[in-house]
């Protein structure tokens, strides 16, 4: 009988097939969804697929992009909001 840690929903179960040729079940951690950005919808690029746990395990340094809004936002979205503010400013 299998331990109560893999018959919970959170493990990812594979068919593998062994060398002796029968099948095999193997269980491994279910990655995250990528992430998102809010106003896009694109993928960010720069984030890594871990869980929240493993993020607060990453260095801060690699858990985004070190730039205004990374992590949050996409290039575009962020591009599109300073222009918006900029001219906000100025009229």
């Amino acid at each position: 009988m299998a331990g109560k840690s893999i018959n919970s929903k959170s493990v990812r179960r594979n068919v593998r097939r062994m060398p002796g040729g029968r099948l095999k079940i193997v269980t491994s951690k279910k990655m995250s969804s990528k992430i998102k950005c809010p106003t896009t919808g694109k993928v960010l690029r720069g984030v890594p697929r871990v869980t929240s746990t493993g993020m607060s395990r990453i260095a801060k340094s690699k858990r985004a992009p070190s730039r205004p809004f990374g992590g949050v936002l996409s290039t575009k979205a962020t591009r599109a909001m300073f222009i918006k503010r900029a001219r906000e400013e100025n009229a």
